[in-house]
């Protein structure tokens, strides 16, 4: 911790333990602006190496943006939106050949309506693009869109009850690695 809105991280893993099959470095730099009561903007750059004898040595950059309202007693709304960069390396085959770009974004909001009666919607979204699909042409590779919303009943008076009423919808776009047709469901 540089200040105390200011951090910055690093840290180094072996994966598969003494064999060293792979690793990874992740160093990263993040700070939190108040804007005024209430209200904070958060800023991140992480960057990470990975070093695998199967999939080759790779990079991840990420930039962040977060944002949270906190003002009201009754309301709380937050979102992060991230950019992700996938550095491939060149010299691996199959699916991992192709620089990938991702886009995720979670945002969240809670509504106290009354002390009783709480209302929660949830909207996740996340793309990815890589370079070397469609003989190097690139396409999306993956993608998510998922919205939740729902209403709960916690009576104070009795907190023995709890009654949860919840819709979700859920579309997405599997990765070719994960499913060789591709269906979106």
């Amino acid at each position: 911790r540089l200040t105390r809105d200011t951090r910055l991280y690093g840290e180094y893993q072996l994966d598969g333990g003494m064999s060293q099959e792979g690793s990874r470095a992740v160093v990263g730099l993040s700070h939190i602006f108040h804007i005024f009561k209430g209200f904070f903007l958060g800023t991140g750059l992480e960057y990470a190496r990975f070093l695998d004898a199967t999939r080759g040595n790779t990079s991840r950059t990420v930039g962040r943006l977060t944002l949270q309202y906190t003002g009201l007693k009754r309301l709380k709304v937050s979102g992060r939106y991230e950019v992700r960069y996938d550095d491939a390396d060149n010299n691996s085959v199959g699916l991992n050949n192709g620089d990938r770009i991702q886009f995720v974004t979670v945002n969240n909001l809670l509504w106290k309506l009354t002390p009783d009666v709480s209302f929660i919607t949830r909207f996740n979204y996340a793309m990815t693009f890589n370079s070397g699909l469609v003989n190097g042409l690139g396409g999306n590779e993956a993608e998510l869109l998922e919205f939740t919303t729902g209403l709960a009943y916690r009576p104070v008076k009795y907190d023995w009850v709890n009654l949860l009423l919840k819709f979700t919808t859920r579309r997405e776009l599997r990765p070719i690695a994960l499913n060789d047709n591709r269906a979106e469901y």
